[in-house]
């Protein structure tokens, strides 16, 4: 048995004391934590600075530092979802170049739309609107005649679409399409439609835009 001294009062009383003979003051034992190397009270089965599990000596869990599984999971989900989200905007958009081109003047409005689908950095296809107005009825009687071709508007030819329409109040609008691998040999004839020259059938999406850039498109 050894002595200490009592925290209250300062007299010596036995270690083995559960409160100071002298003032009644209650003795708490004390420890040392060996991961902080702090003082703790001696019932104390967790350190309540580091947090280390004090029974069982070979597991320690200090605070702040306690990894759970079950939070992990749904990180993961919503880091799946948004990867799966990012890979379809993608797929879906990153293959499509669409081209937009309009001007009102005197002489009237003009507007071209056209849009080419790639697949592995090939042209698939290609979808093409047009659109005129003219101010003078005689400009308008010309474009017609070129534009309502009977030979494209009903043709029987596989991979290809044509439709050109007059409406009372002279508006011409013209809807083709073009699947380019059913119908290669027709692409640049579809292509002059879109109102453009210089594009070939083996050239990319980035030399294409560049194309329609330069003759005032604006592309998406």
């Amino acid at each position: 048995m050894s002595l200490i001294k009592c925290k209250e009062c300062g007299k010596e009383i036995s270690d083995t004391a559960t409160c100071c003979v002298h003032c009644g003051c209650p003795i708490i034992k004390e420890t040392i934590c060996p991961e902080c190397k702090k003082t703790i009270p001696n019932q104390e089965t967790v350190c309540p600075n580091c947090g280390f599990q004090l029974e069982g000596k070979s597991e320690v869990q200090p605070k702040n530092k306690t990894f759970n599984k079950r939070t992990l999971i749904p990180i993961l989900l919503v880091a799946v979802i948004i990867l799966i989200i990012v890979l379809v905007i993608v797929f879906t958009n990153g293959d499509k170049l669409v081209c937009n081109y309009e001007n009102s003047s005197s002489v009237g409005t003009l507007k071209y739309e056209v849009t080419y689908n790639f697949k592995n950095n090939d042209i698939k296809s290609i979808n093409g609107y047009q659109y005129a107005k003219a101010n003078d009825d005689r400009i308008t009687s010309s474009l017609w005649s070129s534009t309502n071709n009977p030979t494209l508007q009903n043709n029987n030819l596989e991979g290809v679409t044509y439709k050109a329409t007059l409406s009372e109040a002279g508006e011409i609008k013209i809807n083709y399409s073009l699947d380019v691998e059913k119908a290669p040999s027709l692409f640049n004839s579809v292509v002059g439609l879109a109102g453009v020259s210089g594009v070939t059938i083996s050239m990319n999406k980035n030399a294409i835009k560049e194309i329609y850039e330069n003759n005032n498109f604006i592309c998406k």
